[in-house]
């Protein structure tokens, strides 16, 4: 090919001592490898054909988090699931019952259907362009690699799914179901948004080692089942086994993560309606900014700070507003403002909700999504919660139920929840902007404020009542009193 460089005269002029390099050529003389060139024109447009090959930049839905985010809720502890984590040191000891799972799950299809190890590889396949667009990072797995890992993993959620289901055996001593902290380590772990494989990789092994005389429900419900009598057996995020029922259609989410955060989405009181964006713009706070630059005639984003859009317990609670336990909700976003009081169902606050809930934030914020109903729920938590305080308010009128620590160290969580998110009218639209705007409509109006510490200085016990009226009593005789004299001295009694 000959030689692969070319030598390029610098434009800068020489200069006295610096004649040559270390290498011999003089230092004015840049040397361009084209080969190299060539191998990163060649990548470049690699990686632009897979970014264009995408149906959507919704298909991106498994992102890494940024260490500003913060470590350990993100990742898993006890067990990899997709290639972000695959070959960890620390998780390899769960391989091996990985690895066991699908050799079980391969004996009972290969009698019972016929299946083998290559048919499970060519339905992966099938769906492998896919996965992939699943991931914000470009997968450098070579095609057998990366359809084995979700091989693997799949079949290793599918069985386990199965076994707390009943719907299979499970040997004594297990290693996952027969003790309760790895159980529960291992739940954590499949919320772990790093920690995901996509729902369509899921539903394609699930499908094809569907047993023939134990059918599902139609399309999807079966697996949908399956996942949330899974995550019952956690108290913080156990949901109702017909939430998925009795709708024209099945909501399934993109991945396990996801699929639990619709499941208490879905149970919203209101609908979400995403705010209107100029054509041709996308849904980031930044290329909003920059749509409405060019666009003058546009909306412009207005910032708003956490502490604005509700104000804390204590303060709520000087202009008579009331923060009250809500009854027979199936969602904790069920959430409402009736007469003077915020209605909120209960919350469990332990590490798996903390846990669950910040991946969810995390989700929404790299995701974009326009209904970012968990991150809006985390909002309205870190505005009613400043201090220690706000938290015992809650936790006495039933509404948390505290299982994370300290009271002071549940208003930490909950003010670092939505640490690093951008609060716009944007993403206050929709959930809960209702009940913003007719909480702070009352907060403002200052005959609710007036009458608030009325009641708090002179209604607070029956004594205090008692002395009220009493005192409303003398002074109606004492202005009587001074009527009738006034009226005396005007007009005297003629004698």
């Amino acid at each position: 090919m000959g030689d692969a460089r070319i030598e390029i005269q610098s434009e800068f002029p020489n200069v006295a001592g610096s004649s040559s390099s270390s290498g011999g050529e003089k230092w004015n003389q840049d040397v361009v490898d084209r080969d190299r060139i060539r191998l990163m024109e060649t990548a470049l447009s690699a990686d632009w054909q897979r970014r264009r090959l995408r149906k959507s930049a919704d298909c991106c839905c498994i992102f890494r988090i940024p260490p500003s985010f913060g470590e350990g809720c993100y990742q898993p502890s006890m067990v990899s699931i997709g290639p972000y984590h695959h070959g960890r040191e620390e998780l390899k000891t769960m391989e091996e019952n990985k690895r066991r799972s699908l050799a079980t799950l391969l004996e009972r299809t290969r009698k019972k259907m016929g299946l083998t190890l290559e048919d499970y590889f060519v339905k992966v396949k099938s769906v492998e362009g896919e996965a992939r667009d699943c991931y914000s990072e470009a997968i450098l797995l070579e095609s057998h690699e990366f359809v084995e890992i979700l091989v693997v993993d799949g079949c290793f959620i599918v069985e386990l799914f199965r076994k707390v289901a009943g719907r299979i055996p499970y040997e004594e001593g297990d290693p996952i179901l027969s003790l309760d902290w790895t159980f529960r380590s291992l739940m954590k772990d499949l919320t772990c948004l790093e920690n995901q494989i996509p729902f369509v990789v899921l539903q394609a092994l699930f499908d094809l080692t569907q047993s023939p005389d134990k059918p599902g429900y139609a399309d999807r419900v079966a697996l949908s089942s399956l996942a949330l009598h899974f995550f019952s057996f956690e108290p913080s995020i156990r949901r109702p086994m017909n939430i998925w029922r009795g709708g024209e259609s099945v909501v399934v989410g993109r991945h396990l993560l996801d699929f639990l955060r619709l499941s208490f989405v879905i149970e919203m009181p209101e609908p979400e309606s995403p705010p209107s964006n100029p054509p041709g713009t996308a849904r980031s706070d930044v290329t909003r900014c920059i749509s409405n630059w060019r666009n003058p005639g546009c909306k412009t984003t207005v910032f708003v700070p956490v502490s604005h859009a509700i104000r804390c317990i204590s303060m709520l609670r000087g202009a008579g507003i009331k923060v009250t336990r809500r009854e027979g909700a199936q969602s904790v976003l069920a959430i409402r403002f009736k007469g003077s009081a915020i209605e909120m169902p209960p919350i469990r606050m332990d590490d798996f909700m903390a846990a669950f809930l910040r991946n969810c934030v995390a989700f929404e914020h790299c995701l974009e999504c326009q209904y970012r109903s968990i991150t809006k729920y985390a909002i309205l938590l870190d505005g009613l919660i400043d201090t220690y305080e706000d938290v015992e308010v809650l936790c006495d009128q039933g509404i948390l139920e505290n299982h994370l620590g300290t009271k002071g160290e549940v208003a930490t969580f909950v003010n670092e929840l939505v640490k690093g998110v951008i609060v716009d009218d944007y993403i206050l639209h929709g959930y809960l902007h209702k009940l913003f705007g007719e909480v702070n409509q009352y907060y403002n109006d200052s005959w609710n404020v007036y009458w608030a510490i009325l009641k708090n200085k002179y209604f607070n016990s029956p004594w205090s009542i008692m002395s009220f009226f009493a005192a409303i009593v003398l002074l109606l005789l004492s202005v009587a009193q001074t009527l009738f004299a006034f009226l005396a001295y005007v007009n005297p009694p003629h004698g």
